[in-house]
C-alpha cells in the first residue's frame, strides 16, 4: 500500500483556502440564530456539565471567566454557531466543507452576523492548520499546540478547556 501526502506552505495554503470561498452568505440563512433558540437549555447543559444528545456544546473561557460557547447541531455538522455566554447573542458563525468519511484538508469560513466573511482557514491535519483574515493575510500557522506568526515567531500555546 502506498500512502502520500501534500505539504503546504503559507502561500499554497492561502490559495487552497480561498479557492471557491464565498465572501458573504445570505443573512436570511442565519437570521433564526441571532439569538440562541436553545439558550436556556444550553445554559443548563453548561452549568450542570451535561452533554446533550442532539448537539455539541463547547465552552470558551479566559481563566475562570466563561465568555462564550459554541453549538454544533447533529443535523448540520458543517455549521458552528458562537454565542455570548450572557444572553445567547450570536457572535459569529463558522461554515466548513467537512464531509462524512472525509478527513483533511478541511476549509473553514467565519462570517459575522451580517453574513460577511471575516476569516478563513484550512486544517491540513489534526495537528496543523492555517488561519487568514478576510484580506488573506496570515493570522496564525498552528503546529501541534503552538501558533506561529508569518515570521515564524511562536505567538501562543493551546490550552485544553474543561467542560
Amino acid at each position: 500500500m502506498l500512502k502520500g501526502g501534500i505539504t503546504y506552505t503559507v502561500e499554497s495554503a492561502r490559495v487552497a483556502t480561498f479557492e471557491g470561498a464565498k465572501t458573504e452568505i445570505p443573512v436570511s440563512s442565519i437570521q433564526k440564530y441571532m439569538l440562541d433558540p436553545d439558550y436556556k437549555a444550553n445554559r443548563d447543559f453548561i452549568k450542570y456539565e451535561i452533554s446533550p444528545s442532539d448537539r455539541t456544546i463547547e465552552l470558551y473561557k479566559k481563566g475562570k471567566l466563561k465568555l462564550a460557547y459554541s453549538v454544533t447541531y447533529n443535523s448540520d455538522k458543517n455549521t458552528v454557531l458562537y454565542y455570548s455566554k450572557l444572553g445567547g447573542t450570536l457572535l459569529f458563525i463558522d461554515k466548513n466543507n467537512k464531509k462524512q468519511n472525509f478527513k483533511y484538508p478541511v476549509k473553514v469560513y467565519r462570517y459575522n452576523t451580517k453574513g460577511k466573511l471575516i476569516a478563513a482557514g484550512i486544517h491540513i491535519s489534526e495537528n496543523e492548520g492555517y488561519l487568514y483574515d478576510k484580506n488573506q493575510k496570515l493570522i496564525v500557522h498552528r503546529l501541534g499546540d503552538y501558533g506561529y506568526s508569518a515570521k515564524g515567531k511562536k505567538t501562543w500555546k493551546a490550552q485544553e478547556v474543561k467542560f
